[in-house]
C-alpha cells in the first residue's frame, strides 16, 4: 500500500471555506479527531513525497475509528472510517480534489 516516515508536525494549516472544513463534516458521535499523526508518503504523482496529516478518534470496542486525512498546503482532505482488526477503510466525505489521498489509503466509497 504505502510507507508512512514520520514529519514534522505541518507549520501552517490550510485555510478551509465555509462548510469545506473536516471538522464540519465530522459525525460528532465518533467523538474528537484527538489523536493526530503527520508523515511521508510517497512518492506522489510529481515524484515527490507527500505531506500528510491523519486525525483520528479513539477506536471503538468493535475496532472502528473515524480519520482525516489532509495534504499539506492543499486544501484537500478526506475522511473515512477504519475498521483495526481488519484495516478496511470505507469513504465518507472529501472535497473533490483528494483522489489522491483516495488512492494512498486504498479507500472505498460506501454506496
Amino acid at each position: 500500500m504505502f510507507r508512512w516516515k514520520d514529519a514534522p508536525r505541518f507549520k501552517t494549516g490550510n485555510v478551509w471555506p465555509d462548510g469545506e472544513s473536516p471538522k464540519e463534516h465530522h459525525p460528532a458521535q465518533w467523538g474528537k479527531l484527538e489523536l493526530h499523526r503527520y508523515g511521508q508518503m510517497g512518492p506522489g504523482i510529481d515524484g515527490r513525497s507527500v505531506l500528510v496529516a491523519v486525525h483520528s478518534t479513539r477506536r471503538s470496542r468493535d475496532g472502528w475509528s473515524y480519520n482525516v486525512a489532509e495534504l499539506k498546503g492543499r486544501a484537500a482532505w478526506v475522511g473515512y472510517f477504519h475498521h483495526g482488526p481488519t484495516g478496511q477503510r470505507i469513504l465518507h466525505r472529501g472535497t473533490d480534489n483528494a483522489h489522491q489521498l483516495e488512492q494512498l489509503f486504498g479507500l472505498h466509497h460506501i454506496l
